[in-house]
């Protein structure tokens, strides 16, 4: 995603429960059209509207991603 001009602030293992897909975690509504960009991208469709992260977009990988 870096070379399609997004900046990676920062990366982790995620400590949530379990996920059975990958998805993208936006903070509120002006964040939804960049992570609806950004699963285009990353062919990845599960977006949630959350601001529990802190950040404006998070990716969390599934299994096999």
């Amino acid at each position: 995603a870096t070379s399609d001009g997004w900046t990676v602030s920062q990366t982790g293992n995620w400590n949530g429960a379990p996920q059975s897909v990958s998805s993208i975690i936006y903070s509120g509504p002006a964040q939804k059209a960049n992570a609806e960009a950004l699963g285009k991208l990353l062919n990845i469709a599960t977006l949630l509207d959350s601001a529990e992260m802190g950040i404006p977009l998070t990716i969390v990988l599934g299994p096999g991603a």
